[in-house]
């Protein structure tokens, strides 16, 4: 008996040594992760520091020490779990755009403040708004919806993205028999509202296109076959609908994810000579097109748009600091959505106007800062790609009311007046944020908590 102590069955106690470590290391990953909240970080926690265990694994060995202990020493090295959790927990908190919300809260004030007075030009009381009641309704709405997609995984869209593209062409095709509106079938009339189906679409074909095969590794086959699925059928829906505009909307934000993803210069410029076959087509076949496109360029006495010329003229009678809010006449249309620059500059003002302008770039800069600290692809390319749509809203909305782009019915995203639109661009907003809570490099915070 006295022989056997300290001895152990070199296979069974070999096997049992191996095991008691496999639950030790278990145990060890297990209780780092417990410490850290963000669920999507534990797979790569896990990954990264079995990394480290196998690292330190292999130096042993090759100094001579048998596997299983290796492996005990390994996990002792590593130190205590719950410390090592606690500090990836900090590392892998997810992140919120602090700057980036303020900047939204003063769009949507902005918006709000001129929907109120929107109200009383029209001679109603603050406590029958109706206008601002609304919007005040789809603001808090949208908050709910931002709050909601904060907490949601943006990257289970990624295997999605075929599921987005059918649902915009669903849409697409169904607003196709759809009762036109001044020409357009962009919208679905219930009885107690409207919704904005094609812009739903648009948004669809966006993210869908943000989890495409990247243009560097395109082939002729796979070119032929992105430029039909992701170009013509969007172009031919987008036409069918009479939603020009947001044809226009979805082809930049098209050629931001080419160019980002590209595999030379030469790629979207090929893409642009072809866009521009299209659009030459276009105006061969339907002249009214393009004369309604370009007749902002003209004057009165030309043909030109009478919309675009009045609003012209009220923005010239604004001065530095505007005429006050009584200081409008009845006549002019679309004050609460596409007007809404001009009511700002007729009513207080270019100081007015040339703040507001800092606040949109405030707040698209803020947006392409968060994408450019984002290092995960389909992130970084989701987030460029909504930004650009945004954008380009607000600088077409901005450029039509002082006549220098045509008047094709693009409102300001959060500020213009419509609840479908607004919560669906508060849903952007909201994948904004979800992204931009997990800007951080996934493979960051185990090797930098182990290298201190």
């Amino acid at each position: 008996m006295k022989g056997w102590i300290g001895r152990r069955r070199p296979a069974q106690d070999a096997s049992e040594l191996t095991n008691e470590h496999h639950e030790s290391s278990t145990f060890f990953l297990q209780t780092v992760c417990d410490q850290i909240r963000s669920k999507p970080a534990h797979r790569e926690v896990r990954r990264e520091l079995e990394g480290h265990l196998n690292e330190i694994v292999d130096e042993l060995v090759s100094e001579g020490i048998g596997q299983a202990e290796a492996e005990r020493i390994a996990v002792e090295r590593m130190g205590d779990p719950r410390d090592i959790g606690r500090q990836l927990n900090q590392v892998h908190k997810p992140v919120i755009a602090w700057g980036l919300v303020g900047l939204l809260t003063a769009l949507l004030s902005v918006g709000l403040f001129f929907m109120y007075i929107l109200d009383l030009r029209m001679d109603m009381s603050f406590a029958n708004t109706d206008m601002f009641s609304n919007q005040v309704v789809f603001a808090l709405l949208g908050m709910i919806v931002a709050g909601a997609l904060w907490f949601f995984d943006y990257r289970i869209l990624l295997r999605k993205g075929w599921i987005m593209y059918g649902a915009a062409v669903s849409i697409s095709f169904l607003m196709m028999f759809a009762g036109p509106v001044n020409g357009s079938k962009a919208y679905l009339y219930f009885q107690f509202g409207s919704f904005n189906a094609m812009m739903l679409a648009l948004f669809l074909f966006i993210i869908s296109n943000a989890t495409m095969t990247p243009a560097r590794e395109w082939t002729l086959k796979l070119t032929c076959y992105q430029l039909m699925s992701r170009m013509l059928v969007p172009i031919l829906l987008f036409m069918s609908t009479n939603t020009l505009s947001m044809l226009a909307l979805y082809l930049v934000t098209f050629f931001v994810q080419v160019w980002l993803t590209r595999k030379n210069i030469w790629q979207p410029i090929t893409y642009a000579a072809i866009l521009s076959l299209a659009g030459l087509y276009v105006a061969i076949t339907q002249p009214y097109t393009l004369w309604r496109w370009f007749s902002f360029l003209k004057t009165y006495e030309q043909g030109g748009d009478y919309l675009v010329i009045l609003f012209k003229s009220y923005m010239q009678q604004a001065g530095w600091l505007g005429n006050g809010p009584v200081a409008f006449e009845q006549q002019l249309p679309y004050l609460h959505s596409e007007g809404m620059f001009t009511l700002m500059v007729h009513t207080y003002g270019w100081l007015t106007g040339i703040g507001f302008a800092v606040l949109v770039l405030s707040f698209i800069v803020a947006m392409l800062k968060i994408g450019s600290k984002v290092r995960e692809p389909f992130g970084k390319r989701l987030i460029y790609s909504l930004v650009s749509v945004v954008a380009l809203q607000f600088v077409w909305s901005i450029l039509m009311t002082l006549g220098w782009a045509p008047f094709v019915g693009i409102s300001m995203p959060f500020v213009s007046y419509g609840g479908s639109s607004l919560l669906l661009h508060m849903m952007v907003f909201g994948l904004v944020l979800s992204v931009a809570k997990q800007q951080r490099s996934p493979h960051y915070g185990a090797s930098h908590t182990l290298a201190r």
